[in-house]
């Protein structure tokens, strides 16, 4: 959601029926190969449409999600 969210307001994207095409077109654009984005936990962004983001490994103790490390791509 906030991936989308930043395209629209980086590319200024105005909704006009007008222009739907060129705009969905850019946003597509945006999304496929982004800049860094905000996650909800990290940063990210896509290259070639695929995401590269750091991968976070876990376990359980106490019944607790533990962070045991973050692997950086």
């Amino acid at each position: 959601m906030y991936s989308i969210k930043t395209a629209i307001e980086t590319l200024k994207i105005t909704g006009d029926p007008r222009k739907i095409a060129e705009e969905r077109k850019a946003i597509d654009d945006f999304l496929y190969n982004s800049p860094e984005l905000q996650g909800l936990q990290f940063k990210y962004k896509n290259v070639n449409g695929e995401k590269v983001a750091p991968f976070v490994l876990l376990r359980i103790k106490n019944n607790q999600f533990m962070k045991t490390a973050t692997i950086d791509p």
